[in-house]
């Protein structure tokens, strides 16, 4: 990408480029976004310099850029209220007059078969861009009945700088200031930009807020963050009504916090982020050790049913249950490895992969070993 930025601004001087990688899912914006709100125009600008230097000194950000863009050169004419009245012109006759002039008035509208095109009355291409002539436009006054040349009512020109495009958020003037991670680790490299924007002095009729994929990944979670509470007192409701008991659904979901051992080492060795897809990829790992659980338990409870000494049960459920669910969790992580190498899914299989190898491994030994205590049987000698 910095390849084809740099060839864009050598071959195409003046140009604003700004070169992403294909993305996948909802977002098509910058993956970093911070917006200023205030009134002050001028002091937004400053605060907005300012972050835009924090996210040009970190190596690792491209496309810095923020919405408003550059303050543009404008000529202001200054109008002389004596003369503008001896003429009989307004303000707004000479706002008309250099309206019609450069941008144009629709005069009329022409027919080409299903087509309707807008006549445009104007002054000459040359003429538009020439400042030149901005003293000879001509306004009509009512009054007078004639045309007045702008350079008899008008004192000077004031070359000013202004914002040629205001956004505002909630009726607020709103600046976005973004750029996207050269490495694509947006995560870490918000980590590290977050700290430091948020410890500039802002004035106090200013805010700052993240947007971005934080704000969209913190409002999915949100919303999933809520069915959570709902769907574990389902499945503890399920497991409670399948064994009849309230200590095998405590045994099976004390199993869950292992799975976050393999999670943290894997998101770490990958250096993948904890993202929304993460999230989803835990909560179903969650119900897949879940089910490895019910299948060790139950082999347990079916053979202290049949009569074998309970420390013989146990041992024998997890040496005969240990080739199953370790060939089904074996092939559920062969069938991540493909989402590995995708942008999107990327942490989604890193969660899955890492958290179900490692607390696979750690159910065969510690289920049991927890039966035992929960149930109080002793080991034979």
């Amino acid at each position: 990408m910095k390849k084809i930025t740099d060839f864009a601004v050598q071959e195409l001087p003046g140009l604003d480029p700004r070169v992403r990688p294909f993305g996948k899912g909802t977002g098509s914006g910058a993956k970093i976004q911070v917006r200023i709100q205030g009134e002050d125009p001028d002091a937004l600008r400053k605060t907005t310099e300012q972050v835009m230097a924090i996210f040009r000194a970190d190596l690792r950000t491209i496309n810095v850029r923020s919405d408003w863009g550059e303050r543009t050169k404008v000529l202001r004419p200054v109008l002389d209220a004596v003369r503008a009245r001896t003429s009989g012109l307004t303000r707004r006759d000479v706002a008309q007059a250099l309206e019609m002039a450069f941008s144009g008035t629709t005069t009329g509208i022409y027919r080409d078969g299903d087509k309707l095109l807008p006549i445009v009355a104007r002054l000459p291409r040359e003429d538009r861009s020439d400042a030149g002539t901005l003293p000879a436009v001509s306004v009509w006054s009512a009054a007078l009945r004639t045309y007045i040349p702008l350079s008899q009512v008008v004192r000077t020109f004031d070359n000013v700088a202004e914002d040629q495009t205001i956004y505002r958020r909630n009726r607020v003037r709103t600046i976005t200031v973004e750029c996207d991670a050269g490495d694509g680790k947006s995560a870490a490299l918000f980590d590290t930009l977050r700290p430091q924007v948020e410890a500039l002095p802002l004035p106090s009729d200013q805010n700052l807020e993240w947007g971005g994929e934080f704000e969209s990944s913190n409002r999915a979670k949100a919303g999933l963050m809520g069915m959570i509470p709902l769907g574990f007192l389902f499945i503890v409701i399920i497991l409670m009504a399948l064994f009849n008991a309230y200590r095998q659904p405590m045994l099976i979901l004390l199993t869950l916090p292992l799975s976050i051992i393999g999670v943290t080492a894997g998101l770490l060795l990958c250096g993948k982020p904890f993202d929304f897809l993460a999230l989803l990829g835990f909560l179903s790992l969650a119900g897949m050790l879940i089910r490895n659980a019910i299948v060790l338990i139950d082999q347990v409870d079916l053979e202290i049913g049949e009569g074998k000494p309970p420390f013989q049960a146990v041992v024998e459920s997890a040496l005969s249950r240990a080739r199953p669910v370790l060939m089904g969790a074996f092939t559920t992580v062969l069938g991540m490895v493909p989402l590995y190498f995708d942008v999107l899914y990327s942490a989604m299989a890193v969660v899955i992969m890492f958290g179900l190898t490692f607390a696979t491994v750690l159910t065969l030994v510690v289920v049991p070993v927890l039966y035992a205590v929960i149930f109080r049987i002793p080991a034979e000698r």
